[in-house]
């Protein structure tokens, strides 16, 4: 449930940190997954 609930929080960071990005977000969240 824990892992869960991390990723879910995690997607969520990483969605409005693309939503607010000037340039568009999609690019900064998925490489930094990757790594």
């Amino acid at each position: 449930m824990a892992k869960i609930l991390l990723h879910g929080t995690l997607h969520a960071t990483i969605y409005e940190a693309d939503s607010l990005s000037p340039h568009g977000g999609g690019a900064g969240g998925p490489r930094l997954l990757r790594k």
